[in-house]
C-alpha cells in the first residue's frame, strides 16, 4: 500500500542545498565556501561549524542574516499514470542570527541560532492516477547553540550545548477509503552538545577536528503506520557527525579541505528508512583582494544516502514495510538525493564595524529510481548577511 508523509514546521525549510538533509554551512559565508569552514573563522558562523576557532575573535561582533532558497523537485511513478509532477515547494525564506562576545585574547564566548536540517515536498494538487498519494512533507530541524573557546598557545579547544527544536507534521492519503493517516503534527526539544579543536601548525597551516553528538528527537501521535485508527510516534534521530580539516595561507589566498561523515544508519528513523552513512568531501578558497573586498568559492561532494538503493523489506517503528514503501517514502517524500554543490560569494567592509556577505550556492539535477518509483532534486540559493564588530 502507499503512504505518504507531511512534514510541516513553524519555520519554513525545504531540502535546503543538503547533505542528506543536513544544510551546507551555517550562513553566507561558510556556503559560498561549499561548507569547507573548519580551519577558517568566519566570525558568528564557526558557533556552530567549529566553535574552537572562536579564539580567532579579536572584537565582539552580531551578525543576521537570511536564504532564499529554490529547489525545483519533481517525481513519478511508473507503477501508475507514469506522470510526472513538479513539488510547489519551491520557495523558502531561511533566517541565522547569532552573537560572539570577545573576552580576552585567549577565550571568546557565542550564541547562535541556526537552521540545520530539514525537508519537504508538496504534490498534495496532484490527481490520484499519478500515484503518488498527495505526497505533502515538511520538516524542520533547527539549534540553539551556547558555546566557549579558549587558546593554549598553538591550540584551540571550543565547545557546547545545542538546544534543538524539531517540528513534524504528518498526512497520507489512503488508497482505498480516502482517510488522512497523519495528525497536525508535533514538536520536540532535544538536547546535544559539540565540540572542536584548531592547531596552527606554522604561519600558513592549521588543522581542525569537529565532532557533533547525535540528538534523539520524537515526535508523538503523528502517523498511523500500521493503519489501526490510532496514530503512532516517530522517532527521528539527528545523526551524530565526525569532521577533520585543514587550510593552508598563500598571501591573500586561503585554501581549505575538509572531510566529514554523517552517520545516518546509526540514526533511528533514518536507520529505518535505510539511509547509508555520508563522506562528505569540501574545498573552499578564499581570496582577500583588498582591505574592503573578500571572494569566496567553494565545492563540495557526499554521495546521497539514497544513491542506487536496493531497498529490502524492512521494520519502520516496530511495523513491517516492504521494500517499495520504504522507496516510496524516501523518494518521493524524502527526495533527500543532491550530491554536488558549487558555492560562490563575496565580502564588501563598509567601515570597521560593518560587513556585507552575499553567496550563491547550486546543486545539479540528480535523479534516482527504484521499482518504478522516480524522483529528481535540483537546488539553487541566495544568501544574504550582514555582521556588526565592535
Amino acid at each position: 500500500m502507499k503512504k505518504t508523509i507531511v512534514l510541516s514546521t513553524v519555520l519554513s525549510i525545504t531540502l535546503f542545498a543538503t547533505q542528506g538533509d543536513n544544510l551546507i554551512g551555517a550562513g553566507t559565508k561558510s556556503r559560498a565556501l561549499a561548507g569547507a569552514a573548519s580551519s577558517t573563522y568566519l566570525g558568528v558562523e564557526s558557533i556552530f561549524i567549529n566553535p574552537a576557532l572562536l579564539t580567532k575573535a579579536s572584537k565582539s561582533e552580531f551578525s543576521i542574516g537570511t536564504t532564499l532558497f529554490m529547489p525545483t523537485v519533481t517525481a513519478k511513478n511508473n507503477n501508475a499514470s507514469g506522470e510526472v509532477a513538479k513539488s510547489k515547494s519551491d520557495f523558502e525564506v531561511i533566517p541565522y542570527l547569532g552573537y560572539v562576545k570577545y573576552i580576552d585574547d585567549k577565550s571568546s564566548f557565542g550564541v547562535g541560532l541556526f537552521s540545520v536540517s530539514g525537508m519537504g515536498v508538496d504534490y498534495s494538487d496532484e490527481p490520484a492516477q499519478k500515484g503518488l498519494a498527495g505526497m505533502k512533507t515538511h520538516l524542520i530541524y533547527a539549534k540553539l547553540s551556547t558555546v566557549y573557546a579558549r587558546s593554549f598557545e598553538k591550540l584551540s579547544l571550543g565547545g557546547g550545548i545545542d538546544i534543538s527544536y524539531g517540528n513534524l507534521e504528518m498526512h497520507m492519503i489512503n488508497q482505498y477509503d480516502g482517510t488522512d493517516l497523519g495528525s497536525d503534527g508535533d514538536s520536540h526539544i532535544g538536547i546535544g552538545y559539540h565540540l572542536g579543536a584548531y592547531y596552527e601548525f606554522n604561519e600558513n597551516i592549521d588543522f581542525a577536528l569537529t565532532y557533533n553528538s547525535e540528538v534523539k528527537m520524537k515526535y508523538k501521535r503523528v502517523f498511523d503506520f500500521n493503519f489501526d485508527g490510532i496514530k503512532d510516534d516517530l522517532t527521528l534521530t539527528q545523526p551524530a557527525e565526525a569532521g577533520i580539516g585543514v587550510a593552508y595561507d598563500l598571501d591573500s589566498l586561503r585554501f581549505e579541505a575538509d572531510y566529514k561523515r554523517i552517520f545516518w544508519s546509526k540514526a533511528y528513523g533514518y536507520k529505518d528508512f535505510q539511509w547509508d552513512d555520508q563522506n562528505v568531501i569540501s574545498f573552499g578558497a578564499t581570496w582577500n583582494y583588498n582591505e574592503k573586498w573578500t571572494f569566496r568559492g567553494g565545492y563540495s561532494y557526499a554521495k546521497s544516502p539514497l544513491h542506487n538503493k536496493e531497498y529490502k523489506d524492512g521494520i519502520v517503528e516496530g511495523f513491517p514495510f516492504k521494500s517499495q514503501q520504504i522507496a516510496f517514502f524516501n523518494l518521493v517524500g524524502f527526495p533527500a538525493i543532491t550530491q554536488t554543490h558549487y558555492g560562490i560569494g563575496a565580502s564588501y567592509k563598509v567601515d570597521n564595524a560593518i560587513q556585507i556577505n552575499a553567496a550563491y550556492v547550486y546543486a545539479p539535477k540528480v535523479t534516482e529510481s527504484f521499482a518504478g518509483i522516480e524522483a529528481s532534486n535540483r537546488q539553487s540559493s541566495f544568501s544574504f548577511g550582514l555582521d556588526y564588530r565592535y
